[in-house]
């Protein structure tokens, strides 16, 4: 079986790829320049993919360093870019490269076509289709991994908007990768909506599109998931607010109902009967268990409780007064997301 080295930074774009290429080669994988630069001479490829813009030493680096070597040198190297590497197909075949694929690669059997004429290899069947190229586990993985860009977009917003340069370089570089992907693991909208980013100069133009692009990546985790809208009570110290939330909750679908003590919580959970409870230990007016185990009597709910007693024993009794979540203090919003996506799905049972 043939080796394909695969160079790229971006872990979805590895696992997507792997999959493409698997049934009919032997698939290598390496997440930046250094790694690539100590691997490539020692797994002796029959063939590399390159992304140009990895940490460390670039692909043009790699290259250059792999055709010194005389043993495996000759071995054929395909430059893989996106929009923002720049360069014709013509230019990376000067700097010595055998091919050229431009992210988003949308379609699995352009790239075993050209993995396939430069290593003069047959085709094996008739390659992956567009509906089967990425194995269902591999596309629920990456719907579960879709609430860390949620949470780093809504907060990258926040320096978009004050023209913090950082945060609007980092904001179109996730906006790149999420482009990249989305094609691959069949959200399209996302793919557009990461494309009109890498469009955008002015800081409310970029606003705007990051904007959209929040609410793509909140559809693709609601259609991944096969979810409802859902309304939760938050019970505490308006802890939505706080930690940055109401965008990527917003984007899920998601109603918040704010509420700052134990018998206000009482009231709006007998009231609205909210799918969702996120409830603080500690209230004005008392113990958040006592709302849990309200809560927790109606077994489709949800119910998630924030503590900063973080011991065995506190979590002991959170759970055994009902809670089926637990979030520490202070609360970290990547994993709040996570959590409250994992308390939507468990809503749906």
């Amino acid at each position: 079986m043939k080796r394909i080295a695969l160079v790229d930074d971006d872990a979805d774009h590895r696992r997507t790829v792997s999959a493409w290429l698997g049934e009919e080669f032997e698939v290598l994988e390496f997440e930046d320049g250094f790694q690539a630069i100590e691997g490539l001479i020692r797994c002796v490829p029959d063939l590399v993919l390159m992304e140009i813009s990895l940490p460390g030493f670039d692909g043009r680096d790699v290259l250059a360093h792999f055709r010194r070597n005389a043993e495996v040198g000759s071995r054929p190297v395909v430059a893989v870019t996106g929009d923002h590497a720049g360069g014709s197909r013509e230019r990376f075949l000067s700097l010595g490269f055998d091919g050229h694929l431009a992210k988003p690669l949308a379609e699995p059997e352009a790239l075993l076509d050209l993995v396939r004429e430069l290593l003069n290899a047959p085709a094996a069947g008739s390659g992956p289709s567009m509906d089967s190229c990425v194995p269902a586990e591999l596309r629920r993985a990456f719907v579960q991994s879709l609430s860390v860009p949620l949470v780093e977009l809504a907060f990258a917003i926040d320096g978009v908007q004050v023209g913090n340069e950082d945060a609007q370089r980092d904001a179109r570089k996730l906006a790149h990768r999420l482009k990249g992907t989305g094609t691959s693991f069949g959200f399209p909208e996302m793919t557009a909506a990461g494309a009109r980013v890498g469009e955008c100069e002015g800081r409310l133009e970029l606003t705007v599109a990051l904007l959209e692009l929040i609410g793509t990546v909140g559809r693709a985790i609601v259609v991944g998931h096969g979810l409802s809208p859902r309304t939760a009570l938050v019970v505490g110290d308006d802890l939505v607010h706080r930690t940055g939330m109401v965008r990527p909750f917003e984007a899920l679908g998601l109603t918040t109902i704010p509420a700052s003590t134990l018998a206000e919580g009482q009231q709006r959970l007998a009231e609205l009967e909210p799918e969702i409870v996120v409830v603080d230990a500690v209230l004005p007016d008392g113990q958040g268990r006592e709302l849990v185990e309200l809560a927790s009597q109606e077994p489709r709910r949800s119910v998630i409780v924030v503590s900063g007693l973080t011991s065995s024993e506190s979590k002991r009794v959170q759970f055994a007064a009902g809670a089926d979540f637990f979030v520490d203090k202070p609360i970290e919003p990547r994993l709040l997301c996570t959590i409250m996506v994992r308390a939507m799905v468990r809503t749906n049972v």
